[in-house]
């Protein structure tokens, strides 16, 4: 699987340490915290990356 936020990392195993991780990143980048990120991301988001 390609990771299509940064096309120069790929998504083998791990989703769930892969997801951290770009939680992590992204809120870094944004210098807030971790819960802002995922409170931004909507329910319908998250089930329709999970179904992909």
């Amino acid at each position: 699987m390609r990771n299509i936020f940064f096309q120069d990392e790929t998504v083998t195993q791990n989703d769930l340490y892969f997801l951290c991780y770009m939680i992590e990143r992204v809120a870094r980048k944004l210098h807030q915290r971790n819960c802002y990120v995922v409170n931004k991301i909507s329910k319908q988001e998250w089930l329709d990356s999970c179904l992909q």
